[in-house]
Formats: structure tokens, sequence, C-alpha cells
């Protein structure tokens, strides 16, 4: 008889595993702990990087396009006026923040 955890040969009249403490014939759920997930950007540093250089924060979260397209609009919008350059500016900070860390 073996555990069914650990693989670890059992006595025929164990009610546990010596090796990994699990019980033997339990109806128990076996949880499974996972490592938790690697972040692949982080919010801030793309925040950061979009304050000083609009869409660039896009570009280092792996989003060149989206961040090209920024980069287009802000550099327009200063080119029209202060004052829309400066909104879409501060969109491209928040767009560059938001967003889910654990998928590119």
């Amino acid at each position: 008889m073996h555990c069914t955890i650990c693989g670890n040969t059992l006595t025929a009249n164990s009610n546990f595993c010596a090796k990994c403490g699990s019980s033997i014939g339990s109806d128990r759920p076996v949880v499974v702990v996972q490592p938790p997930p690697e972040r692949l950007w982080h919010p801030g540093i793309a925040a950061v990087l979009s304050f000083f250089f609009p869409a660039v924060g896009q570009i280092y979260r792996g989003k060149i396009f989206r961040g090209l397209l920024w980069m287009a609009a802000v550099a327009v919008g200063y080119w029209l006026l202060i004052v829309p350059g400066l909104i879409l500016h501060l969109l491209c900070i928040i767009a560059a923040y938001t967003g889910n860390p654990y998928k590119r």
C-alpha cells in the first residue's frame, strides 16, 4: 500500500503517512497549494514612466502599438493647446497604471 500524496510505502494498519503526515483512507479532499503567479509588470513603474515620457508606461507593459497611439495623441494634444495635452497626458498615465499586472 502506498500513500496517495507522496508515494511512501505504508504498513497495512497505518492511519497516517509517516513521511508527509496525510491521513490514509479519509474522505477529505486534498488541497494543492500553488505559488502565487509572477507579476509581469508593476503598475507604479508604468505610471511613473508615462508621467515623464507619455506612453512609455504602455510600452513597458508590452502594449507597443497602444503606446505609440497614446504618444501620438498626447503630442497632438500638446500641439493644439496645453489643456488638451495635459488631459490626454493624465489619461495616458491612468491607462498605464490600470490593468492586470499578471497578464500582458
